[in-house]
């Protein structure tokens, strides 16, 4: 008899092996898996493609001939979808930060967590921080 993986699938016999134990047990499963992380590996390939070729360009760059405070989220934000994240945090540490500020505010927003804005005014003024001193950092050392 053979090991099956996927006890966690409703009962109904499997399509692969017909046993009575699910209705995607054995390889079809997993080459279905497979197959979606494979496609959804070319989506994002595809997403990081498009946007390195439609970066905007930064005004106050262009203008002033200084980086702004946020240059660089974008090329960050880019390596972080590719899994580079020392690279990504190196590009443009505020936005690990950013997002962490994001999932949090989502995460409020879901579940009402105690002393939660207090947490969100906290991690904001924090992540404000770091963006100045990203800021000032980058006008002293690149300026």
């Amino acid at each position: 008899m053979r090991h099956h993986r996927c006890d966690f699938i409703r009962p109904v016999s499997c399509v692969y092996c017909s046993c009575s134990r699910s209705l995607w047990c054995c390889d079809y499963f997993y080459f279905f898996r497979i197959a979606s992380l494979t496609e959804t590996y070319f989506k994002l390939e595809t997403i990081i493609r498009w946007l390195e070729n439609h970066q905007l360009v930064c005004f106050y760059k262009s203008t002033f001939g200084i980086e702004c405070p946020g240059c660089g989220t974008q090329r960050a934000f880019i390596f972080l979808l590719r899994g580079e994240f020392l690279e990504s945090f190196f590009t443009y540490p505020p936005l690990l930060f950013f997002l962490a500020l994001i999932l949090f505010l989502v995460l409020h927003l879901i579940f009402k967590f105690r002393n939660g804005g207090t947490y969100l005014m906290y991690l904001f003024l924090f992540t404000a921080l770091v963006v100045m001193i990203n800021f000032i950092y980058r006008l002293i050392n690149h300026g």
